[in-house]
């Protein structure tokens, strides 16, 4: 240890990376929020997006706190592996994509806890540009909601339904179908590019079958 006007060289050290560590954290933040912003935006996720959005900023300083604890101890590492083993998500996931984004939300984490800033904030940018222009398609404009349409009609078949509501509609999928004998419904995804068509579409619905019910609401809204 070297003392040099009641400076010494180990303190000036740990200054020096204590500010590293800082701002790597800060930049993390900022990456987590970036892809959390990018995520609820594009995604194609049918399920609630704010709730896994919600846990991407947290997801990604918890693995940066964990980095920076473990990376200059081979004890802890080996301690973390069998902490790691006993913990995991109670809710599983549905959607591949979301399993994709709470791996970005890791990746972000580990980059910037190694202290990998410059590469871990370059390839990100280049991850997140080639979603954005080469895998997602989808337009500002457009708009998914989900549709519920129930009938009574067991003799009514799904696909004159079906028919009915693509004649109004840029695009529909189909989630679930449920069939009894007092009534039949139909969940679906529907995707719109303007004002909902709604009772041009109920009308056709209506001539298929007059008993016909729907329930229509925005993918992100939670019932």
């Amino acid at each position: 240890m070297v003392q040099i006007e009641g400076i010494t060289i180990e303190s000036v050290d740990e200054a020096s990376v204590l500010l590293v560590t800082l701002l790597n954290f800060c930049t993390c933040i900022f990456a987590a929020f970036f892809v959390r912003t990018f995520y609820l935006h594009r995604a194609y996720s049918i399920s609630g997006k704010k709730h896994i959005g919600s846990i991407l900023p947290i997801l990604s300083c918890v693995v940066f706190m964990v980095i920076v604890v473990v990376k200059s101890s081979l004890a802890l590492s080996l301690g973390l592996i069998g902490a790691l083993s006993i913990v995991r998500f109670r809710t599983p996931v549905k959607e591949p994509e979301d399993l994709a984004y709470l791996f970005l939300a890791i990746a972000i984490g580990i980059g910037y806890g190694a202290g990998y800033l410059a590469l871990t904030s370059m390839l990100l940018v280049v991850l997140l540009g080639v979603i954005y222009f080469w895998l997602s398609n989808r337009c500002e404009s457009d708009a998914e909601f989900n549709l519920i349409v129930d009938w009574q009609d067991s003799e009514t078949p799904f696909t004159a339904i079906n028919l009915a509501l693509e004649s109004c509609l840029q695009e529909v999928q189909l989630i679930r179908l449920e069939r009894g004998p007092e009534v039949n419904r139909a969940i679906l995804l529907i995707l719109i590019s303007s004002s909902p068509p709604m009772d041009d579409l109920l009308k056709n619905l209506r001539e298929v079958d007059p008993s016909v019910s729907v329930t229509f609401f925005e993918t992100q809204t939670n019932l």
